[in-house]
């Protein structure tokens, strides 16, 4: 919602005694409005994706075959700008900003795509190409993410520390070091029979884990002695 004026100012030059004079202009909330849809609709490359209209009523309230009042930037014949408020069918309107902006999510996905294949020009695929890329795939404009982007899940999950030995970094939740075999999860190692009670990597145990693996070697010592 738009509800505020924002003040700006017209530069008037310097009077008599050269001190600066400004003139205060106000934008109200429709002359806003009409900015947004110049800048992202009616420009030409305009991005697309922005629709406003004058009122409070909610976008799911409209159904289909009504009408809104959008605010648009008009010139008169002196090159004067105005706002004019054009009445315009709801979902007519907003599908044809959404097809106009997933025009332009394509195009720079197109781009960033033959930057990242080229080396001197990786470096220009940024986080806005990444965000497009996953929101073209929330819309289903592309069946994957291209492979410079990551999920979104891969960025917020913690990701594994490399291995203490070798360096390497292993997959989540690994028990050991598939390169040098160094051992991550004593515990789980031990329960999985990777590992003999007593081998040396018990000596990174600490009280609770040693109280674990000795109920373990309990349970199994019971199970040899029945089967025995």
């Amino acid at each position: 919602m738009i509800r505020e004026t924002r003040w700006g100012h017209k530069d008037l030059g310097c009077d008599a005694q050269n001190m600066m004079q400004m003139e205060p202009v106000p934008a109200i909330p429709l002359v806003l409005a009409a900015e947004y849809i110049r800048e992202y609709v009616q420009q030409d490359g305009g991005f697309g994706g922005v629709l406003c209209y004058v009122g409070d009523h909610a976008p799911t309230s409209i159904k289909k075959g009504g009408t809104i009042r959008v605010p648009e930037v008009a010139y008169s014949d002196r090159g004067e700008f105005y706002v004019e408020v054009r009445e315009r069918d709801f979902h007519e309107t907003l599908n044809a900003i959404r097809k106009k902006r997933n025009t332009s999510i394509l195009q720079r996905l197109q781009s960033a795509n033959a930057w990242y294949e080229n080396d001197s020009q990786r470096m220009n695929v940024n986080d806005t190409h990444r965000d497009l890329a996953r929101l073209a795939l929330d819309e289903g404009l592309i069946p994957e993410l291209p492979r410079w982007v990551m999920q979104a899940n891969l960025i917020t999950d913690k990701q594994p520390e490399p291995c203490p030995s070798c360096v390497a970094i292993p997959k989540p939740g690994a028990i050991l070091c598939t390169n040098c075999h160094h051992i991550f999860d004593v515990v789980q190692a031990y329960k999985n029979t990777r590992i003999a009670y007593g081998a040396v990597e018990m000596d990174r145990l600490t009280a609770e884990q040693w109280k674990i693996v000795e109920q373990i070697k309990a349970e199994r010592d019971r199970a040899r002695g029945k089967s025995a």
